[in-house]
């Protein structure tokens, strides 16, 4: 099962139960969700940051989500995260910027081609929270 599959099968599992008022963000406010994200039937434990619902939209810390699905986390500098993950096909390299609405996909594969895409996200922007990057579980589920 590559990593989309993963991905797909592990967030079409995901449930969401209730929801108390978290904080305040500036312009949007967060709410607690007890999100639950399941891979390969095992539930992510999320450590030091939980998933938090913005703005109507579900933001899930990225390193614990991919990191469980076998890719690499790199802090390319304090505003910029790369996730790279390698099957015998290709190299995915996602890189996310904080405070961006954008994010750069990037499809190496074996024969030495590359693709890259820029997802524009919407109603939603990739950000920290206790020194954590999140990303909307919808770009996360789609890739």
């Amino acid at each position: 099962m590559d990593i989309n599959e993963k991905i797909k099968e592990s967030c079409s599992r995901r449930s969401f139960r209730g929801a108390g008022r978290l904080g305040n963000f500036g312009a949007f406010s967060a709410v607690e969700t007890g999100v639950t994200i399941n891979i390969d039937g095992a539930r992510v434990e999320f450590t030091d940051q939980e998933p938090l619902i913005i703005d109507d939209v579900t933001m899930v810390p990225v390193r614990g989500v991919f990191e469980r699905l076998g890719a690499e986390v790199e802090y390319i500098d304090p505003d910029m995260v790369d996730i790279i993950y390698r099957d015998n096909e290709r190299d995915i390299r996602i890189r996310f910027t904080i405070g961006s609405n954008s994010i750069e996909v990037v499809r190496t594969y074996s024969d030495g081609t590359e693709e890259t895409e820029t997802v524009e996200l919407e109603n939603a922007t990739v950000l920290t929270e206790n020194d954590r990057t999140l990303a909307p579980l919808r770009f996360v589920s789609a890739r």
